[in-house]
């Protein structure tokens, strides 16, 4: 069995965004890895890289996250989640919102990808998330 930082590896930049099958077969294994596997897919999904960017659509993202979302259970995974949303949406929060939001995901320690999904999710030219995220 694939241990969290081997399977973290495997997805990280190389997700299979063309591949509904693969995709969804990485988001079971992740669900029996950690939390922190399972926040790093949703990562992947939410912050695509910009190569390939023209070849995945918001839906399939969108439609990928409802995957996790049926099937993962953790007490930030609403948060989290909404926070997915607004990326695949290429939206952002607010610096203070993602403060808040920040605040309630560091008393997590088995969700470090949690973090980066909301570090990335403003504009913070002052550095107010950096306490945060190390």
């Amino acid at each position: 069995m694939m241990n969290e930082r081997e399977f973290l590896e495997l997805i990280d930049c190389n997700f299979p965004y063309g591949d509904e099958h693969r995709s969804i077969e990485l988001i079971d294994r992740s669900l029996s890895i950690s939390p922190n596997a399972v926040f790093a897919v949703v990562e992947e999904i939410c912050r695509v890289p910009v190569s390939e960017r023209q070849n995945v659509s918001e839906a399939f993202l969108l439609e990928l996250l409802n995957v996790i979302d049926d099937r993962f259970r953790h007490p930030i995974k609403d948060l989290v989640f909404d926070v997915a949303r607004i990326l695949i949406r290429k939206g952002e929060i607010s610096v203070d919102d993602a403060i808040l939001k920040m605040e309630e995901i560091v008393r997590y320690p088995d969700a470090f990808s949690a973090r980066s999904i909301v570090y990335f999710s403003c504009d913070d030219t002052e550095g107010k998330l950096e306490k945060y995220f190390e």
